[in-house]
């Protein structure tokens, strides 16, 4: 009877042992070439290769930093209010984008 080696956990009838992985059995020609087809078994004769370790993908590289603001100049009026809102700069409800600018430089220059 041909020698085999389990790669898979296999149950080969009631009151008989459940062969585990590399355990060596003895089955009949048809049974075991009908497991080494899917993979269950090799032959004991063949050298068997070690089962591929998983690892876990790398992670994901660390975000972007934010884009720097772009100068005050270049700002719309609602980029020139959050500006000045996170700033803590009081702009007036008619305030043009000249005046946001030139609030905002003040408080920064009285910052310094």
């Amino acid at each position: 009877m041909p020698r085999y080696v389990v790669h898979t956990p296999l149950r080969r009838g009631r009151g008989i042992k459940p062969a585990a992985p590399g355990d060596t059995v003895e089955l009949g020609a048809t049974e075991g070439d009908a497991l080494v087809a899917i993979g269950a078994l090799s032959p004991a004769g063949d050298v068997v290769a070690e089962p591929e370790t998983l690892t876990a993908p790398p992670p994901p590289p660390p975000p972007a930093p934010p884009p720097a603001e772009k100068p005050l100049q270049r700002q719309n009026k609602a980029e020139l209010r959050a500006t000045a809102a996170r700033e803590g700069v009081t702009l007036a409800d008619d305030a043009t984008n000249a005046e946001a600018i030139a609030a905002i430089e003040a408080k920064r220059k009285a910052a310094a």
